[in-house]
């Protein structure tokens, strides 16, 4: 992501917001993990990716109601979409809207 001049960091214990829904996390956990990321956020000197995943209520829940909110109580961050930070258009972001003309699928790869 060297273009929009941010860093992917990857925390040892990954938040699995995404396994919240099957009992293989708590959303205390999620949160726990959430906030020591912001607290480690502190030390960089770019910018960082926290991609989530919204597959399920729960984790959509978590995301809404502790999450942004956390990060918005930084008063320091910034929160852009990978998409704005990309610059790229909304409509290409999505499967549905993207007609692949400026992205397209490498050769032989499929949705299906």
């Amino acid at each position: 992501m060297s273009s929009s001049r941010f860093v992917l960091a990857i925390p040892d214990e990954f938040r699995q917001d995404w396994d919240i829904a099957s009992g293989g996390t708590t959303s205390e956990q999620v949160v726990q993990k959430f906030e020591a990321m912001l607290a480690a956020a502190g030390d960089l000197t770019t910018g960082f990716i926290s991609l989530e995943h919204d597959l399920w209520p729960q984790a959509v829940d978590v995301a809404v109601g502790y999450l942004l909110p956390d990060a918005l109580a930084q008063g320091n961050l910034t929160l852009e979409t990978v998409a704005t930070c990309r610059h790229l258009l909304l409509a290409n972001c999505y499967v549905e809207t993207n007609d692949n003309s400026s992205n397209p699928l490498p050769s032989g790869a499929s949705l299906q």
